[in-house]
């Protein structure tokens, strides 16, 4: 009985003994796979981390590239905007050169229409035209100061592109725009005739003819320091007229004041031929002066003024073409005269109108003595310039003498008493 139990007591042992081998197999095996497990676990961490820390790396890489990238799109931006803004400012010195050169070549064939007519509805007509094709010239008049009668005369006022009677402003009446202008010399410009009149005269201006304007401008027309008159735009609109307008009237004012001189000039030789070639009709027919000898020394004599007349008149029309062929130029252009050249050329021009005075009152006052000379004998009695009278009957047979023979030649000396 003990032998059986020992021997069941060994064969306990080794089955235990054999299910302690295979549990100790079974645990080394799940040692080496837990171990196996986590050398997998830490291999995949490692190769997470690294793909982690690349990540990062990449993404900071990234990062810093977008912001660089960033920057350089503001500053292109930027530079692009000063680009454009430069373009921009280019483009519109670009225009104003060339509204700048268009204005000068417009003024400058605006200026050959003016000046190239003598007649003064003419110009007033060519001016009313041009300036009516520059701005809103509604009301458009010009206004000549006649000195002898002290009134500022307006031949011919437009209004809608229709003639309005002609009127004239004193120079005494000073609530008249246009006598401030000339008085003062100054320009006027509105463009609220209801508000800006108190600027310049006491009570509210009523027009002698048209309509009340809303925005005028008033200009003074000056040839060197001399005034001619005014000329005057405007609107029934408020703030009608601009910067460029008031320029363009400035430039065609000139052009006007130097064309008003022109005609005036130009009347007063008319005026002085007309009544040279009357005053020579007459001496043909007058029996007095029958005598071939003494008409030809009348005629050599009245003939000298008369050429300095035409002389000077020519080298006026020279002046005034060599004034026209510059104002023809655009600025910078070569040979454009300066203004003080201009100004000298003005100085030369108003001399010779000068000198064409003093010859024309010359003719004059030798046709008046004619006259004198070739009256019917009346019983009325006048008084006589003795001195005079002797000298002009000596010049004037020394002229017929000289008519009929070429070769006499006489030194002429008087002693006269002044004080008959």
């Amino acid at each position: 009985m003990r032998k059986i139990f020992i021997l069941l007591l060994l064969f306990n042992a080794v089955i235990l003994s054999n299910a302690q081998t295979t549990l100790t197999g079974k645990k080394q095996a799940q040692i080496t796979q837990l171990s196996e497990q986590k050398k997998a676990q830490q291999n995949f961490l490692s190769s997470s981390l690294i793909v982690l820390i690349l990540t990062i790396v990449t993404a900071a890489v990234l990062f810093r590239s977008n912001r660089q990238k960033q920057k350089a799109n503001v500053l292109l931006q930027s530079q692009k905007l000063e680009i454009d803004k430069k373009e921009g400012e280019l483009a519109i010195q670009k225009d104003n050169l060339e509204r700048s050169y268009n204005n000068v070549e417009q003024l400058g064939e605006i200026g050959r229409r003016i000046i190239s007519s003598l007649s003064v509805e003419t110009i007033i007509a060519t001016v009313y035209d041009d300036v009516n094709s520059i701005m809103d010239a509604w009301v458009f008049g010009i206004g000549i100061y006649e000195e002898g009668r002290r009134e500022i005369e307006f031949p011919a006022t437009y209004e809608n592109s229709a003639p309005l009677p002609a009127y004239s402003d004193s120079i005494d009446d000073k609530n008249r725009l246009a006598v401030l202008c000339l008085v003062n010399e100054s320009e006027i410009i509105m463009g609220d005739l209801q508000t800006d009149y108190k600027k310049y005269l006491q009570n509210f201006p009523v027009p002698k003819q048209g309509e009340l304007p809303v925005s005028l401008i008033y200009l003074p027309l000056k040839v060197k320091n001399k005034t001619k008159g005014v000329i005057t735009v405007q609107s029934f609109r408020k703030n009608a007229y601009s910067n460029y307008h008031l320029y363009m009237l400035r430039n065609i004012a000139n052009y006007a004041a130097i064309a008003l001189e022109n005609a005036e000039s130009y009347q007063k030789l008319t005026h002085t031929l007309n009544n040279l070639k009357k005053t020579q009709a007459q001496l043909i027919q007058s029996e007095k002066m029958a005598l071939p000898g003494e008409l030809t020394g009348i005629a050599h004599e009245i003939q000298n003024p008369l050429h300095f007349v035409n002389n000077f008149s020519q080298v006026n029309r020279d002046l005034i073409q060599e004034i026209k062929n510059q104002k023809s130029l655009s600025a910078g252009q070569a040979g454009k005269l300066s203004n003080e050249e201009l100004d000298k050329l003005f100085v030369d021009i108003e001399t010779n109108e000068e000198k064409i005075i003093h010859h024309a009152k010359r003719a004059d006052a030798i046709v008046k003595t004619i006259l004198q000379h070739s009256r019917q004998k009346t019983s009325q009695k006048e008084p006589t310039d003795i001195n005079a009278l002797a000298d002009d009957y000596l010049r004037l047979r020394y002229r017929g003498m000289r008519a009929k023979d070429k070769s006499f030649n006489a030194t002429l000396q008087t002693n006269f008493d002044t004080s008959i």
